[in-house]
Parts: C-alpha cells; structure tokens; sequence
C-alpha cells in the first residue's frame, strides 16, 4: 500500500474470514525494496473476523506491506484469504 505523503500509521485492521493466518506489517523505504530493507512494526495471527494490529514503533511512512508469513491450514489444505485491510494514523 502507498499513500500520497507520509501518515503516521499507529494501527491496520485486516479482516478476514480464514482465522489462523500470521501476517507481518512492515514498512517499505523505497519502491520496489527488497523483504531485507523492510522494517518490521507489527505482526499478528488473525482471528476469524477482523484483527486489529497495532503499530510496535510507529513511524512516518508512505508505504506499507502486508506480508502473510504463514497461511492457514485446513481440510483442503493450506490458504488464506484477506477480506479488506484497513489503516489508522495521522497525517506526519
């Protein structure tokens, strides 16, 4: 996720309805940055429904990954899925 200009993400809400999923936010410096120049500042295993994940070190940035680190396992297999995601912050 990009944004116009720099926002002081404090919180990301990830719905989803496949609870076992790990995910890791992270903060992107540049375009097209490789996983090793990312900065991890929040992680969490979802539940079923949304999760609220909050930022460990918030800090201004303008770009954000969600990373699934680990998928959900079941009868079927292993999958994820991600409903929507949102973000909370502030202007920096």
């Amino acid at each position: 996720m990009s944004f116009p200009g720099p926002v002081d993400l404090r919180t990301v809400l990830i719905d989803s309805p496949t609870p076992g999923t790990t995910v890791e936010i992270r903060t992107v410096p540049v375009a097209w940055a490789t996983i090793d120049r990312t900065q991890v500042i929040g992680a969490a295993t979802l539940g079923d429904g949304v999760t609220q994940i909050v930022a460990r070190t918030p800090a201004p940035t303008d770009r954000v990954l969600v990373w699934i680190s680990g998928l959900s396992g079941g009868e079927s297999g292993f999958q994820s899925r991600l409903s929507e995601i949102g973000f909370l912050g502030s202007g920096a």
